[in-house]
């Protein structure tokens, strides 16, 4: 709050902090209930740089911040939804701060990333959005349609398919589905797991 120059934004004397909420993708239904799929996040602030409204991510790291921590965000669909999702409450938003903190035994290292994410990259990145959604709602409908008329084929290819790579152990930790995928009859196992319903918009679940 003492920076001069990226002081957070006030509304009515309410900083503009932990910003959470969801809005509708246009275009997008729900294959049970019909309604339109939500797009739901929370990021660190709105700040304002100059009387312009800029978006805040903080992000830790052990690794290096160096040239390679910048340029890691110049895709980035997290930043570019977020600004997305800004538009709902009504902020115009093209540009993001990525502050990286680097957490060491003697000392804190800072880095600081700036991500501009002008119209027509937005609009990109909400057709791909679209285009994923299609291709989640397609793979479902399958999976009931086999389900009930070919039980056999969820055997043979399951229109949810493996993904044999590096997902299967990100952030150094293996998928809690990992045992499943290592056994030919996985549906034996699935006892051992509790369905868990993340709500991205309560707090205190993550």
């Amino acid at each position: 709050m003492d920076d001069p120059i990226q002081q957070v934004m006030l509304v009515n004397d309410q900083p503009l902090v932990e910003l959470s909420g969801a809005r509708p993708i246009d275009g997008t239904l729900h294959p049970e209930t019909g309604e339109p799929i939500l797009y739901a996040g929370r990021f660190d602030a709105i700040l304002d740089n100059l009387n312009i409204p800029v978006g805040l991510d903080d992000k830790t790291t052990g690794g290096s911040l160096g040239d390679g921590w910048q340029e890691q965000w110049d895709l980035r669909g997290q930043f570019t939804g977020y600004i997305w999702l800004a538009e709902a409450w009504g902020y115009h938003i093209e540009q993001f701060f990525v502050h990286g903190i680097q957490v060491l035994k003697t000392k804190i290292n800072y880095a600081e990333a700036l991500q501009v994410r002008p119209p027509w990259m937005v609009n990109r990145w909400l057709n791909t959005l679209r285009y994923d959604i299609d291709t989640m709602v397609g793979q479902y409908e399958l999976f009931l349609t086999l389900a009930e008329i070919k039980p056999e084929r969820l055997q043979q290819a399951s229109p949810f398919p493996q993904a044999f790579g590096e997902s299967c152990h990100h952030f150094n930790a293996p998928c809690s589905m990992a045992r499943l995928c290592k056994e030919p009859n996985p549906e034996d196992y699935l006892d051992a797991y509790v369905v868990s319903r993340w709500d991205p918009l309560q707090r205190g679940q993550d």
